[in-house]
């Protein structure tokens, strides 16, 4: 058993961490250099994928114009497809993970310089194109909050719907090891979700040091939700021994994340994808021993049952959906800003869960209670 600990204390922590959380990531992501544009990696290069209609640029260039080279007092820098993927963990070989992080610094440091132009090739949908033509750009101090895309605030929304989801349930059993895995698990997760939202939301590039710590805070926050989740299920709906899991656990996370920040493994599916899958299979193994304890407890069985498929939906959904294509040589079959939604899911099937099987040994009153806390805090 835990220390008991006043609701609204857990409650009150868990507004106020996703409250620094959503501000930190408005913050990172609005205070670069705003430069009117935003560019997606296609095959044949770094495509323009929109463009502010309030910018002078948008009679220059349009979307699906192709920027080769970008160039200023600071330098020059002939553009690579890879140059503008959303998510550099994407990359199998290390050597293609830190020429990325290489690239992106060569690329800051020019768009620092004066004199700012893309090497833009305009888009012709029949016959032959222009030449490609020197386009001048003159970056805002900042980019702004206006400019943030779609993707930025839909991964944000599930980042603080997970974690709110998670410290709804903790708070009123917060003795208990099950509810306290599912908040932590929640706070990981929104901390990965977090961290995606600013970088892959990114117009051109982003500040070096930033963009290296959103990356491996993203790792950190995939890899410890995948840790919490198997550790909860060594706990909940029964304890299936005396051992203290998450004394096991931890140390193997933080192996886990050291091997691949340090590179000590050939390649990032082996430091990275397969833990994720390995800690996805010890769930299922968790799972049937579960199964096998609550046999003869029909009410313990059926919140077992729920309870599987509401994680499972989340966890199965996004692995098979982002790590699993990527292990076979595959692209991802849902980008990773977008799959954060299938753990949205999974914490709301969860939050059913409470309401008609009362999981956790919680009454359906708490989301009315945390609806009116949060209500009354705001």
């Amino acid at each position: 058993m835990l220390k008991e600990t006043p609701p609204s204390s857990v409650l009150s922590a868990g507004l106020a961490i996703g409250l620094l959380l959503f501000l930190l990531a408005i913050h990172v992501a609005s205070s670069q250099p705003g430069l009117g544009f935003s560019v997606r990696s296609e095959a044949n290069g770094v495509v323009i994928q929109t463009v502010d209609e309030q910018n002078l640029l948008a009679k220059r260039m349009q979307p699906g114009d192709l920027v080769l080279a970008v160039r200023s007092s600071a330098g020059l820098v002939t553009l690579e497809s890879w140059d503008a993927v959303a998510e550099p963990d994407d990359a199998v070989e290390y050597a293609t993970y830190n020429r990325f992080f290489q690239r992106q610094k060569v690329i800051w440091h020019i768009i620092q310089g004066d004199g700012l132009e893309l090497l833009v090739q305009p888009y012709v949908l029949k016959g032959q194109a222009p030449p490609p033509r020197w386009v001048p750009v003159t970056p805002a101090p900042l980019r702004g909050i206006g400019a943030l895309p779609l993707s930025f605030w839909y991964q944000m929304v599930c980042a603080l719907a997970v974690l709110l989801m998670g410290v709804a349930a903790w708070a009123f059993v917060n003795t208990e090891r099950g509810p306290q895995l599912y908040a932590l698990a929640g706070l990981a997760v929104a901390v990965a979700m977090t961290a995606s939202a600013i970088y892959t939301s990114r117009e051109l590039t982003l500040a070096p040091d930033w963009f290296l710590l959103l990356s491996r805070l993203n790792q950190a926050g995939a890899m410890l939700f995948a840790g919490l989740g198997t550790t909860l299920f060594w706990y909940y709906p029964v304890r299936l021994g005396r051992l203290t899991f998450e004394y096991l656990m931890l140390p193997l996370v933080v192996l886990t994340l050291i091997g691949n920040w340090l590179q000590w493994w050939p390649n990032l599916d082996l430091a990275a994808r397969y833990p994720l899958l390995a800690w996805l299979m010890v769930d299922f193994v968790f799972a049937f021993l579960q199964w096998h304890r609550t046999r003869f407890e029909p009410v313990e069985r059926a919140r077992l049952k729920w309870m599987l498929v509401a994680w499972f939906t989340g966890a199965v959904g996004y692995l098979g959906a982002v790590i699993a294509p990527q292990v076979l040589g595959f692209l991802p079959l849902i980008p990773q800003q977008y799959a954060w939604g299938l753990f949205v899911v999974s914490y709301l099937g969860i939050a059913l869960g409470i309401v008609r099987y009362r999981l956790f040994d919680l009454d359906r009153w708490i989301l009315l209670a945390w609806f009116w806390f949060a209500f009354g805090v705001l």
